[in-house]
């Protein structure tokens, strides 16, 4: 009979568990894992396509203090086997909203993709020819005027920075809070905490507006 191995699982140290915890959390349901055993304190944590079967993915409290380079002695990267490359899209627009990546980060890889070193410039004319919508913007200077009007985004930051440059957005809107400056989007009620903090405004005394139902109703649970 032949020996047919395979990796049962693979064992990573953290330096915060419970961080690790809250960040893979929300990547694996976005990959299409889960975690399948409970986590007691100070851990281990796990995810995987499968309680039983498939390559499991442990993550452990680090005992020892240590940095971590890709380009030193030990783990390089992981790679994830997806559904589609729709997955692949979605989780990389995940990490584009909090500031994990950059669009600078990977054009390289587009670049490497496509098989053409593309100049990045045109990437900040696309963002440069971004539409106006006048009327919008009329309204909410308008409106400007007697309260305050700010802005909660998932735009990747780069090119938040352009439009806010070409449609002088900071001229009407205060505060712009973009998620990928915060670390959290608008499905986690942090980031309208954090929005209400800085336009001091009380909960009560605000309105939120958003063309996504399940956007609405996390701003509503963080001021229930």
């Amino acid at each position: 009979m032949p020996r047919t191995g395979f990796i049962d699982h693979i064992g990573i140290g953290v330096p915060d568990l419970a961080a690790a915890k809250a960040y893979y959390d929300e990547l694996m349901a976005v990959l299409g894992l889960r975690e399948w055993f409970d986590t007691g304190p100070g851990g281990p944590l796990n995810y995987g396509p499968d309680g039983a079967h498939g390559t499991q993915l442990f993550f452990y409290q680090a005992e020892e203090p240590g940095t971590y380079s890709r380009h030193e002695t030990g783990l390089h990267h992981l790679g994830f086997l997806v559904a589609s490359r729709a997955v692949v899209r979605e989780a990389h627009r995940w990490a584009l909203a909090r500031g994990i990546t950059t669009r600078e980060a990977t054009w390289p890889l587009v670049c490497s993709a496509l098989g053409r070193d593309i100049p990045r410039e045109l990437l900040v004319r696309a963002f440069e020819s971004t539409p106006l919508d006048a009327p919008m913007l009329a309204f909410a200077n308008a409106v400007a005027r007697h309260v305050k009007v700010g802005i909660i985004t998932d735009n990747p930051k780069d090119r938040m920075d352009v439009v806010r440059r070409a449609l002088w957005l900071d001229r009407v809107f205060d505060p712009i809070v973009v998620s990928a400056e915060e670390g959290c989007a608008k499905d986690d009620p942090a980031i309208f905490h954090r929005a209400l903090g800085r336009a001091r405004v009380a909960p009560q005394a605000s309105i939120f507006i958003d063309n996504d139902a399940g956007n609405v109703a996390v701003a509503k649970s963080a001021v229930a």
